[in-house]
């Protein structure tokens, strides 16, 4: 189990998968340990071979560092086997979490800017607080004032009509695949001014 993406947690025990038969299931224990820093944190893991080639879908990690102590949580990371090629592969639409690009010397303004890829469509438009036309942006960024930055970003792909289903896009984070031809990902991001480099 190696890390991916986003933030990269410190590892206490490293997880490593005997080998397996087809349709043959583990369990897979990684233990990371918490940042010291309150915030919230989301990290990406996948399973990979000995070569260093991926296997299954990435497996996601989020975790709140607070100033309240809160029961240990027990994270139980699955993987499935991955399906077979086609002709015409299809990747899930990825989102990154978005991070604090660029800020002013004071400290008032800031620019958020994220990755993205996949999806059922090379065409992606962009989002903020919610999908509307209103929350619209031209690209995978968005300048802000005032800190904390506290605010819900959306990447989407494929083709969208209006409106928004009543089903999607709660939470923190996460991924819709509707059955209209299009998916949506989100990420909620907490940018503190302590970011301000």
């Amino acid at each position: 189990m190696v890390w991916v993406s986003g933030d990269e947690l410190s590892v206490v025990q490293e997880a490593r998968v005997e080998a397996l038969s087809p349709s043959e299931t583990a369990e897979v224990r990684l233990t990371l340990r918490a940042p010291v820093a309150y915030d919230r944190y989301l990290s990406v893991w996948q399973l990979q071979d000995g070569e260093g080639n991926s296997i299954g879908e990435e497996l996601e990690v989020a975790c709140s560092v607070g100033p309240t102590p809160t029961q240990r949580p027990t994270v139980t990371l699955t993987s499935t086997p991955t399906p077979a090629l086609t002709s015409t592969p299809a990747e899930p639409l990825w989102m990154s979490v978005p991070g604090l690009a660029w800020c002013d010397g004071a400290r008032t303004r800031g620019r958020v800017e994220w990755g993205r890829g996949g999806g059922p469509s090379d065409e992606y438009r962009y989002f903020f607080g919610t999908i509307s036309p209103e929350s619209e942006l031209s690209g995978p960024y968005h300048s802000f004032s005032g800190f904390p930055h506290v605010m819900t970003y959306f990447t989407l792909s494929g083709s969208f009509s209006w409106p928004l289903p009543g089903d999607c896009c709660f939470g923190d984070y996460g991924r819709y695949v509707s059955p209209h031809g299009y998916e949506i990902v989100w990420r909620k991001v907490w940018l503190s001014e302590e970011g301000c480099q």
